[in-house]
């Protein structure tokens, strides 16, 4: 009688190691949908300013603020900016929807340079609350980067959940597939570390010799995703 071995192919979950194989994706899912929830209703607010009217305003003042963290010194870029809205002149030290975080100087100073003292700017404002302007309806990168990361966490914990009733393909990858995969993601990899080193340089010499060896992984681990999937596409 053949009342065994049929488990996996009939739709139910394997064992997978037990309550160990159900505690790593609950894990992920569990922290991305928390990482989530503190930022996606910030997004949800910022983007309903992209229905607010604009105005033109004036630069005031811009510099890079200096704060001081368990985690070691960040900076905060601080514009001042005068706009006027229904006939009366007003002040905001507002960029974005939420307040501007701290990081890393070079992403500070980028941002203060896009707004020099005596410049003329667009100015979004609230129609309800007109000393509510921002400069930029998104949100800041520094913000972002968690919002992505997440929601990359919310998803690998899905995946890892449904994968054991998902069902099984009746051939194993490819040694091509295999390099395939292998390629795209080294040059995913490397793209985020490039991208999340040139966030943290200041613009000087001296700190670019900081990042030149992470930036050198980063590029080489790019490189060579690139060069696998060239060599897979070559093969055709």
């Amino acid at each position: 009688m053949h009342a065994h071995g049929s488990g996996e192919r009939g739709g139910r979950a394997p064992r997978q190691g037990g309550r160990v194989y159900w505690a790593f994706p609950t894990l992920f899912l569990g922290f991305g949908l928390f990482v989530m929830s503190r930022t996606f209703p910030a997004l949800l607010h910022s983007l309903e300013a992209l229905r607010w009217p604009t105005v033109t305003g004036t630069v005031l003042r811009s510099e890079v603020q200096r704060v001081l963290a368990p985690e070691g010194t960040l900076y905060r870029p601080h514009v001042v900016y005068a706009y006027t809205f229904d006939g009366t002149e007003r002040t905001s030290t507002r960029i974005w929807t939420v307040p501007p975080p701290a990081g890393p100087y070079g992403w500070a100073r980028r941002v203060v340079r896009a707004y020099p003292p005596g410049s003329q700017i667009r100015v979004r404002v609230d129609p309800d609350q007109p000393d509510a302007a921002v400069l930029r309806p998104g949100l800041p990168s520094e913000t972002v980067f968690p919002l992505a990361t997440g929601g990359v966490f919310t998803l690998v914990g899905i995946f890892l959940l449904l994968a054991p009733f998902l069902p099984r393909p009746r051939q194993p990858r490819t040694p091509k597939q295999n390099r395939l995969i292998f390629g795209g993601t080294s040059v995913g990899l490397g793209g985020l570390v490039i991208w999340a080193v040139l966030q943290s340089w200041d613009g000087s010499l001296l700190g670019f010799f900081w990042i030149l060896l992470p930036l050198v992984v980063g590029a080489g681990w790019m490189l060579l995703g690139l060069a696998v999937l060239w060599t897979v596409l070559r093969e055709g």
